[in-house]
């Protein structure tokens, strides 16, 4: 068995979590609190005078994890297709614009988005208890939206 330390160096602690208020899409007095090491997105309450009430937390898979993230970076705004298979693909944004291209022309847009919507139709559910849900803008991309039906209040 190896002696590796499980403990996070100072620049891993920097660069480990990340918090989104995100405005207009969870209720008031939240933040969504990210791991970037364990994968999780966690919704936490402000209680006055107290520490944050952890409301809920979801994980999610390698895969998947940079495509949620990429979402809430570009949130009011939409992410666009090729922002969004750069994330979930590995490649650039720019090899994704010509890919893009090519499949139009070649009528095969569907075969190069298809895995592309079946991660995100693989998390999706995991945000609808955040209170976040994830519409498509055909031929354009993906935005986050409120799903204020299923949040957990």
């Amino acid at each position: 068995m190896s002696a590796t330390s499980h403990f996070a160096t100072p620049k891993e602690k920097e660069e480990r979590f990340r918090e989104y208020t995100l405005a207009e899409l969870i209720p008031k007095n939240t933040t969504i609190f990210v791991d970037l090491i364990n994968l999780t997105i966690n919704l936490l309450e402000e209680v006055p005078g107290g520490r944050p009430r952890l409301i809920e937390q979801q994980r999610f898979t390698h895969s998947e994890f940079p495509v949620v993230l990429e979402l809430f970076e570009n949130f009011p705004y939409h992410s666009p297709l090729a922002d969004l298979l750069s994330a979930f693909g590995g490649h650039s944004v720019e090899y994704y614009r010509k890919e893009i291209l090519r499949a139009n022309k070649q009528h095969n847009i569907d075969g190069l988005l298809r895995p592309l919507r079946n991660c995100i139709s693989r998390f999706r559910q995991r945000l609808y208890p955040l209170g976040i849900d994830v519409r498509c803008f055909i031929e354009t991309g993906y935005v986050l939206m409120p799903d204020e039906d299923r949040l957990l209040r």
